[in-house]
């Protein structure tokens, strides 16, 4: 039986439940468990509901949805799973969207301070600098799903301007600036091989061949960096996940080539030989011809 290892993350509309019953993530163990709670700022980057400060669109017809019309009920929501002890990660793509959800973060950690929430925007698609910044200040995770350049890309460069849509997932400058962040598939919505992942945070290739913010873009070790240790890390997991240690967790792969030495343009195509979780073998390729072509 394939091993598998699950955090949820409970959707907000969920919270009074939870404090009901006097439940606060994370709880469970290292096979199933509850994470950070899921709160929605505005929609998605396409199809126009993402909140922008300003309008977008391809004839500027877009101003974007936010999810909570009552930002005083967002912040009280926020608010209340913070004081409670959860972790938080809010689904934000615009500026605007982005500023709501610092705003509520901000207040909350005034009114019941915390050092280390690890508190996440989710997506976090167009923050401005000055957003980043703050982000940092408050010590605001960003989680990115770079996949989607190369899935939706094409209609972002059609329906947002060069200044805003070569920034989207600024990954260089939220290094730059100190924000923590760490990459993931968003799957099932797109590709869950983390190969997939790595390959669009390094190429930040459009499935029509074209370029966004290629100065935004990581190394081959930034981005596995982001899928695992800091993956880990940004849900306390990184005591025991995401790097090779003694003590931790034997979570590991055997990969057919090297991603380091492939050439960038076939990291997609590395094959995983042997899954092991906790030590254990839970996947085991079928063996390849001594013919088989190798990545190079």
């Amino acid at each position: 039986m394939l091993g598998v290892r699950v955090t949820a993350m409970p959707i907000s509309s969920q919270l009074d439940d939870y404090l009901a019953i006097g439940l606060a993530g994370p709880f469970g163990d290292d096979r199933l468990a509850i994470g950070p709670m899921k709160f929605y700022s505005d929609g998605a980057l396409t199809g126009g509901t993402a909140a922008f400060s300003t309008p977008y669109g391809p004839h500027g017809e877009f101003t974007g949805s936010l999810y909570w019309p009552s930002e005083d009920d967002f912040r009280d929501a926020i608010g209340r799973a913070h004081a409670q002890g959860w972790q938080i990660g809010v689904h934000a793509q615009g500026d605007r969207a982005i500023d709501r959800v610092l705003d509520a973060f901000d207040a909350a950690l005034a009114a019941h301070p915390r050092d280390d929430h690890r508190h996440r925007i989710e997506h976090c698609g167009g923050p401005r600098p000055d957003q980043l910044e703050r982000m940092a200040q408050l010590g605001v995770w960003a989680v990115g799903q770079p996949r989607y350049f190369w899935d939706a890309g094409d209609a972002w460069l059609a329906s947002l301007d060069a200044a805003r849509v070569h920034r989207l997932q600024p990954y260089r400058e939220m290094a730059d600036t100190r924000v923590r962040f760490a990459l993931s598939s968003d799957a099932p919505v797109a590709s869950y091989r983390p190969f997939d992942t790595v390959l669009s945070a390094v190429t930040r290739t459009t499935v029509g061949g074209a370029l966004i913010g290629e100065s935004q873009a990581l190394s081959v070790e930034e981005a596995l960096r982001a899928c695992t240790h800091d993956a880990a890390a940004s849900y306390f997991a990184d005591d025991r996940l995401g790097t090779l240690e003694v003590g931790k967790l034997a979570d590991l792969v055997v990969l057919e080539a090297d991603p380091f030495t492939t050439a960038v343009d076939r990291l997609g195509d590395i094959a995983v030989e042997m899954t092991l979780l906790g030590g254990e073998i839970v996947y085991e390729a079928a063996r390849r011809t001594a013919t088989s072509d190798s990545i190079s």
